[in-house]
């Protein structure tokens, strides 16, 4: 019976290999021979030696009867002795959050002044970090920059190092992007919920074990800062222009760009309750205004993907609409102001993430982005790829269509004209295109 079934995996890995591997699979009349070879009848397209199938099943059955059995009896007596610890494992197992994780996170109150949302987003991991024990996860050697460190928590090292223990939650990938999110990927697989993060720019060393991440269908959190020109100083080398995009076009994943603190801490909310799909959290290096919601709507809305901040028409029939998504909401509010004060009346609407929208349904999208209002705006310190379906044939995009420069972000901002005041004029322009 061993020789049947190895003829059969045999047979099956032969299967595999011509139609699976590099190069022109094999003919027929080499598999034929190699099936005769091997005593199977060579004209049968996919053949299994009777008594293979009881063979498996039974060995199966006895040695995965008693491998359960055992695991059981041994589960149910470490429950008894560490009831809290089983409690954490049976959570981890179905990809669940402990009860009421939620009330721990951080909310700001509004700033004009603002907070980088790399900075909200670190007050936010320490708070995950209490309420989730197996949370856990680093960086590509940037965690002072990214501040994505648990701060109460030690270093994963041996502990003949004396810099750690094996039970530390915070992990030193080193400049190895590709192989962090690898090492990731397997932590996520036992169910551990992991992070990795870095600078945007450095998302492309990355886009392959992302792409796994998606193809596995699990729920790996990718965290990346300094996500725009707003990087400043270090130039066109370290500010992303093509990466949303790039994320954005792989199927399967969350890419969240939030404009404030309270965006962030709605995002974490569903990342956290997500058990298959990865995410991706696109985080501000420059102070973000933390928009006030007594004025604007609740950021509630990031469990949409998209959501109105605020109307100027209270039938629901603006003249334009501004969408903008992460450090260029604040660029739309204050287009908002100007728009009103010359009479007319726009909606503005924050996209913190393009995936989620697209999952609502086509009425949940036509309330927020009315497809007969054709004067739309769109701002993004990004390439124009992939806004074309919210901006239609009438919509003036704002973004960059050049890399960027090494300078301040005043500067820069002078340099590639992103204003409130630009944002006014291209809606007019819109307008003036659909009449």
């Amino acid at each position: 019976m061993t020789i049947i079934c190895r003829i059969y995996f045999t047979h099956c890995l032969l299967l595999l290999l011509s139609h699976g591997a590099h190069g022109a699979p094999l003919g027929h009349e080499e598999i034929a021979a190699t099936k005769a070879f091997y005593g199977l009848p060579p004209n049968e397209t996919f053949y299994v030696p009777p008594g293979a199938y009881d063979h498996f099943r039974g060995q199966l059955k006895e040695n995965g009867t008693k491998v359960n059995a055992a695991w059981k009896a041994s589960f149910a007596e470490y429950k008894e002795k560490f009831p809290e610890l089983a409690t954490q494992i049976d959570i981890m197992q179905k990809r669940e959050m402990p009860a009421g994780w939620e009330s721990a996170l951080s909310t700001f109150p509004a700033d004009a002044a603002g907070i980088p949302t790399r900075k909200t987003n670190s007050q936010l991991m320490q708070d995950v970090a209490k309420a989730c024990p197996f949370f856990l996860g680093g960086s590509a050697d940037l965690a002072p920059s990214t501040l994505t460190r648990l701060a109460a928590e030690s270093d994963f090292m041996p502990p003949s190092t004396g810099w750690g223990t094996y039970g530390g939650r915070n992990f030193h990938f080193g400049i190895r992007e590709h192989a962090m999110g690898a090492i990731m990927n397997g932590m996520t697989l036992c169910k551990l919920r992991t992070y990795g993060s870095g600078f945007f720019v450095f998302s492309d060393y990355m886009k392959p074990v992302i792409r796994l991440s998606a193809i596995m269908e699990i729920p790996v959190i990718w965290i990346f800062t300094h996500d725009s020109i707003g990087v400043g100083e270090d130039g066109p080398t370290h500010q992303p222009v093509e990466h949303l995009a790039m994320l954005r076009s792989i199927p399967g994943i969350n890419v969240f760009r939030p404009a404030d603190g309270n965006e962030n801490a709605e995002a974490w909310k569903f990342i956290m309750n997500e058990h298959h799909v990865p995410s991706v959290l696109v985080l501000s290096r420059q102070a973000l205004p933390v928009i006030c919601r007594t004025e604007y709507a609740s950021a509630e809305g990031v469990h949409k993907g998209g959501y109105v901040l605020k109307c100027a028409d209270p039938t629901g029939n603006p003249d334009v609409i501004l969408i903008a998504t992460g450090s260029e909401v604040s660029l739309i509010c204050g287009a908002y102001d100007i728009l009103v004060a010359k009479g007319i009346k726009p909606r503005i609407v924050s996209m913190p993430s393009f995936d989620l929208f697209e999952c609502q349904g086509k009425e949940y999208m036509d309330s927020v982005i009315p497809p007969k209002i054709r004067a739309r705006v769109g701002v993004e310190f990004a390439g124009e790829f992939g806004w074309g379906k919210y901006l239609g044939l009438d919509g003036v995009f704002i973004g960059m269509k050049s890399f960027g420069e090494s300078a301040p972000l005043k500067q820069l901002l002078e340099k590639f004209n992103f204003s409130a005041e630009r944002v006014a004029e291209a809606a007019e322009t819109s307008i003036a295109n659909c009449k």
